[in-house]
């Protein structure tokens, strides 16, 4: 938990840096009990703005980013990968990364985000961004990403939820978290937040 949680606070220092180029250190920070505070209210019908998952903005300055984006975070399972979605066997359980995408869209429904970010970092890796293909779309749209080949990968794969039966079909990016932060300025961001009106 401990190691989690300094990670949490990790992305939260990075992601302020970028947003504020290198001004501020803390107008992002870690959801109350990472999320779990509005999961809670949610369940009892009570909404919880802007702590769905687990990143809020403590700066009005900041906010668009959580308005566009619910980031959800998850550090460790060295075992796990994206590539558990591509070989996993028809009759195999939920995997765990399944069940941390699932988690991040159910958040960013919760929230009322056009999109979700799945941020991780296996020990001993790189942070690693997935997020939907409609967001990488958008952002191409406005010139974010070099045309410069980078490592990143695109796949579509069917999502499972608690029951076999429970499939959502994801089309999904991925690339190393520092690649986004180049590629993308905040003022993309408020552009996107301004078009779609959120």
């Amino acid at each position: 938990m401990a190691r989690g949680g300094q990670f949490e606070r990790d992305i939260c220092y990075m992601l302020s840096r970028w947003w504020t180029g290198n001004d501020e250190a803390s107008v992002f920070w870690r959801a109350s009990q990472s999320g779990g505070r509005a999961t809670v209210r949610h369940r009892k019908g009570r909404k919880t703005q802007g702590h769905y998952g687990d990143v809020v903005s403590t700066d009005p300055n900041s906010a668009p980013f959580t308005q566009l984006i619910t980031p959800e975070l998850k550090r460790g399972y060295s075992k796990d990968s994206i590539h558990n979605l591509l070989d996993k066997p028809a009759h195999a359980k939920q995997q765990a990364v399944e069940k941390m995408i699932r988690q991040a869209k159910d958040a960013s429904d919760k929230a009322g985000t056009p999109y979700w970010m799945l941020i991780m970092r296996r020990n001993m890796k790189v942070e690693f961004a997935f997020f939907p293909y409609k967001l990488y779309h958008a952002l191409c749209v406005l010139n974010c990403f070099p045309k410069t080949p980078k490592p990143f990968l695109t796949l579509t794969a069917f999502v499972r939820g608690k029951s076999k039966k429970d499939q959502v079909k994801v089309q999904l990016v991925g690339m190393r978290l520092n690649h986004f932060l180049r590629s993308v300025d905040p003022g993309d961001i408020r552009i996107l937040v301004h078009k779609l009106g959120v």
